[in-house]
C-alpha cells in the first residue's frame, strides 16, 4: 500500500478493519462487497464461482447493491459468465491474485467488438471492470465491478491494495465453516455415550470413528471396511434417509435404521442425519431369540422362532432373511400359527406371544 496516497491508504485501511471481521461465509462475502461498493464506486460488485457454480456446498453469487436490475443471471451463465470476459484467467492462489481490468487489455473498440459485450453488457452499458480471479482450496471464483466508464488508474491501485487481505479473510471463513461443521458432527458422536460410532461426510468419508466400530464393520463387511468410507449399501441407505428427511415436513415419522443379520448377530446401525454429514451409532446382539416361553402354545420349533420374530415387530421379509427361508414360507408359518392361537392378525399374535413372554419372566 506504500504507493497509495495517503487519502486512500487511510480508507483501504478503514474498509479492512470495518469489513473483513470474520465471519461466516455468506455474511463475510456480503459486509465484503459492501465496503468494495463503498471503497470504489460501481454499478454493482459481485462474488461468484466460475469453475463449478452447482457444485453442491458451493457458495452462491452474490451482488451489491441488493437491487440488481440487469440481465438475468441465466443469461450471464449461457454466456459464459465471467470466463466470456476477455481478462487472463489464471486463477491464482488467494496469496498471489491480482485485480485486471478490460481497459488494461482492450480497446474501447475491441470490446465493442467482442460477442460478449454485444449479446450482454451493452445493454448494460458496460465500458470497463475490476476484476479479480482466484482459487482458495477448490473454489475458483472471482470479485469484480463493472461501471459505465473507464476505471482509472487510482481505482485498480486501492483495489488491488485490499484484495490480497480480502480473499486471506475469505479463506479464513471457509476454513472455519469446515471446522463448525466437522465439530457439530463430532458433537453429535460424543452424545451418543460411548456406543460404536462412525462419523462421515455427505459422500461416505469416515471423519472419525471408535475402535469398536470398526471392528464391528470388520466383521460384517469384510473386505468394505479396509477402506476410509462406509460400505456402499450403508451409504445409499443413509442417502436415502436424508432425501426422505429433506422430502418430509413431518420428521418425526422416520425410524432410520440399518440393520443386517450374519452368523445367528444382528447388527442394528442407527442413522442421524446432519446437514454436512452422517452420525452412525451401532448396536450388536444376538438374533437368536428364546422360545421356551411359546412351547406351551402348541407351536412347532419353527413356529414359534417365527411369532418371537413377529413379537419383535420384524415383516415377513426380514425373518425369512435371518431364517434363510423363503417370504411364502413363512406367510404359511403365520397361517399354521394363526389358526393353533385362535386369533386372526399378526398383531394379535405378537400380544400373546408378548403376554406369554411377561407370564415366564423371559
Amino acid at each position: 500500500m506504500a504507493s497509495l496516497r495517503d487519502s486512500d491508504l487511510r480508507r483501504a485501511l478503514a474498509f479492512l478493519n470495518e469489513r473483513c471481521e470474520p465471519a461466516e461465509p455468506e455474511r463475510y462475502l456480503r459486509q465484503v462487497l459492501e465496503g468494495l461498493y463503498d471503497l470504489i464506486p460501481a454499478d454493482h460488485w459481485a462474488f461468484g464461482e466460475c469453475g463449478a457454480p452447482n457444485r453442491p456446498g458451493a457458495v452462491r453469487v452474490q451482488v451489491h447493491p441488493l437491487d440488481y436490475t440487469g440481465p438475468p443471471i441465466d443469461l450471464i451463465n449461457n454466456l459464459g459468465g465471467a470466463l466470456a470476459l476477455p481478462h487472463p484467467l489464471g486463477f491464482a492462489e488467494a496469496h498471489a491474485a491480482r485485480v485486471s481490468r478490460i481497459s488494461d487489455v482492450l480497446t474501447r473498440r475491441e470490446w465493442h467488438e467482442l460477442p460478449c459485450y454485444r449479446e450482454f453488457y451493452r445493454y448494460m452499458e458496460v465500458e470497463d471492470d475490476l476484476c479479480a480471479y482466484f482459487r482458495v482450496g477448490d473454489m475458483a471464483a472471482f470479485f469484480g465491478m463493472i461501471r459505465s466508464s473507464i476505471v482509472p488508474t487510482r481505482d485498480l491501485e486501492l483495489a488491488n491494495a485490499v484484495i490480497r487481505p480480502v480473499l486471506a479473510g475469505l479463506k479464513n471463513a471457509l476454513a472455519l465453516a469446515r471446522l463448525e461443521q466437522k465439530s457439530s458432527l463430532l458433537a453429535g458422536a460424543v452424545a451418543s455415550k460411548g456406543r460404536p460410532v462412525l462419523v462421515t461426510k455427505l459422500d461416505g468419508t469416515i471423519i472419525t470413528e471408535t475402535a469398536a466400530a470398526r471392528r464391528i464393520l470388520l466383521a460384517y463387511f469384510d473386505k468394505e471396511a479396509f477402506v476410509d468410507r462406509i460400505p456402499q449399501a450403508l451409504l445409499d441407505f443413509a442417502s436415502k434417509q436424508r432425501t426422505r428427511l429433506l422430502n418430509l415436513e413431518n420428521k418425526d415419522l422416520l425410524s432410520p435404521a440399518f440393520r443386517l443379520y450374519r452368523d445367528q448377530r444382528l447388527l442394528t446401525i442407527e442413522v442421524v442425519v446432519q446437514s454436512n454429514g452422517f452420525i452412525l451409532t451401532l448396536r450388536e446382539e444376538s438374533s437368536v431369540p428364546r422360545l421356551d416361553y411359546l412351547h406351551h402354545l402348541g407351536l412347532s420349533n419353527r413356529e414359534a422362532e417365527v411369532l418371537s420374530y413377529v413379537a419383535m415387530g420384524k415383516t415377513n421379509a426380514e425373518i425369512a432373511l435371518i431364517l434363510g427361508i423363503s417370504r411364502l414360507t413363512v406367510g404359511k408359518h403365520m397361517e399354521h400359527i394363526l389358526a393353533r392361537l385362535g386369533v386372526e392378525t399378526r398383531t394379535a399374535a405378537a400380544a400373546v406371544a408378548i403376554e406369554a413372554r411377561k407370564l415366564n419372566g423371559a
